[in-house]
């Protein structure tokens, strides 16, 4: 009977002492990666966040109602390349046109200047904080000698820096992972889109971009594409995917089409104001515009 006794109290102690090593571990674990690993906790939260099914829809054109829209010297046309899809199966051309000078040693694609102007704008209005770009465009030689020396890197050739159209942000203090520990950093993962700029690397994103998780790394694609892309949930690989090329799509009163070019031309629908095309850097090409 007392040897029955000794071993339910054992029992009762361990048991004690787990219930108090689990009361005590568990928080200081919470703490450790709250602090140091917030990234991941946040990374975690942004995957359990559901995208919007059904924002494209599918539009019909006669060939009366379609023009013809020629891939350069069209005056009528913005021409940017704001649509490049980098990747490790997709490398950057020889030729990086629109790139210019943003401040001293800073350079970025032209096209995404009066929108990463105001979204830094905002933020200072907003936070007092400013924003500070530590990587922008790179040129191919640059971005060889950042793969030798870092193992995170990307091959020259691969990299999206090397089109102007990304760049990596922080804000003092918060740099590269630690930037989504600060208010700035999870204000900007959750609102770029508006200013045209997706998180180009998420955390849920690794299998279809090919890059770890780089909640600080913001990448230009305009409007409306970054408005579909964010709410979507999806990747720019996927958006570029679910495309069916020479179909038409609308979002609110955009029209969007990828195609192949013939002749040097495209066609889109008449009575649209404010066309854009952009090659994919896949063969294809995308126009969009808005109905007047």
């Amino acid at each position: 009977m007392k040897n029955a006794i000794k071993k339910v109290s054992r029992k009762r102690i361990w048991l004690i002492l787990l219930i108090c090593a689990i009361i005590i571990i568990f928080p200081l674990g919470m703490f450790v990666v709250a602090r140091y690993r917030f990234w991941v906790v946040y990374g975690i939260l942004d995957s359990l966040r559901k995208g919007e099914n059904g924002l494209l829809s599918k539009a019909e054109y006669s060939e009366e109602q379609l023009r013809k829209v020629g891939i350069e010297n069209d005056e009528s046309v913005k021409y940017s390349n704001i649509m490049w899809i980098v990747n490790a199966s997709n490398p950057t051309p020889d030729d990086i046109p629109f790139i210019c000078e943003v401040s001293e040693n800073v350079s970025l694609n032209s096209n995404i200047k009066a929108d990463i102007d105001k979204l830094f704008c905002d933020v200072k209005e907003l936070f007092g904080n400013e924003l500070i770009i530590t990587s922008a465009y790179r040129t191919r030689d640059f971005q060889a000698a950042i793969y030798k020396t870092n193992p995170y890197a990307v091959p020259a050739g691969t990299s999206e820096h090397e089109t102007g159209l990304a760049a990596d942000l922080k804000i003092d203090g918060y740099a590269q992972k630690r930037f989504v520990l600060s208010k700035v950093g999870r204000w900007v993962n959750e609102n770029a889109y508006k200013y045209g700029f997706i998180i180009r690397y998420p955390f849920w994103g690794e299998d279809k971009t090919g890059v770890e998780y780089e909640p600080w790394h913001i990448r230009y694609v305009g409007f409306p594409h970054a408005q579909i892309i964010h709410r979507s949930h999806i990747t720019l690989e996927e958006y570029v995917e679910s495309f069916i090329p020479g179909e038409f799509y609308t979002f609110q009163n955009y029209v969007i089409s990828r195609q192949t070019a013939k002749d040097g031309e495209l066609v889109f629908p008449e009575n649209f104001t404010d066309i854009n095309v952009s090659p994919d850097n896949m063969g294809g090409w995308f126009i969009w515009g808005m109905a007047k």
